[in-house]
């Protein structure tokens, strides 16, 4: 089952918010560390599918295991732009090599990581949420009061204007 999230997490309206780099690393480095009865090049190869989903590269095969840790590395860095959509794509990996019989790190590596680096995101039960820091308030470039003394001025200027005319 992928894992579930709110829309405008995995839908995200304007910019998308990256993971921290620091994350990725650490993300990378726990990729490497997965390990199975199947091959480390095919452990690798499924975490690039699922990061090719998010960043919308094409998927293709390495010719080998130093190309396909160096491919995953670099589709892992792309895929982290979109920070909720790349921890799908982590989860969602570990729970496919994780079906074929292959040792995977838990949903508690995954928070640990995410909680150490300042990445503002937890998995509960299956489900993405979103802990803090999530959207920044906009910057105000004027205060109120000059805000308000703009629009009294833009009233007297329209009305100053309408008596110019009707006397015209």
């Amino acid at each position: 089952m992928s894992l579930q999230m709110a829309s405008e997490l995995r839908f995200p309206m304007g910019a998308a918010t990256p993971l921290s780099d620091r994350a990725v690393d650490d993300f990378i480095s726990l990729i490497r560390r997965v390990s199975g009865s199947t091959s480390r090049q095919h452990i690798i190869e499924v975490f690039k599918q699922h990061f090719c989903k998010i960043s919308g590269e094409n998927y293709a095969r390495s010719s080998s295991l130093d190309w396909a840790e160096s491919d995953m590395s670099r589709q892992a860095r792309a895929a982290a732009e979109d920070a909720p959509n790349f921890i799908a794509a982590i989860y969602d990996a570990l729970k496919e090599l994780e079906r074929s019989g292959v040792t995977v790190p838990t949903v508690q590596h995954i928070n640990q990581i995410l909680l150490i680096n300042q990445d503002h995101y937890q998995i509960i039960d299956e489900q993405l949420i979103q802990t803090a820091g999530g959207v920044a308030a906009p910057e105000v470039s004027e205060s109120i009061s000059t805000s308000v003394m703009r629009a009294l001025g833009d009233a007297k200027s329209t009305n100053r204007n309408r008596r110019f005319f009707k006397r015209n």
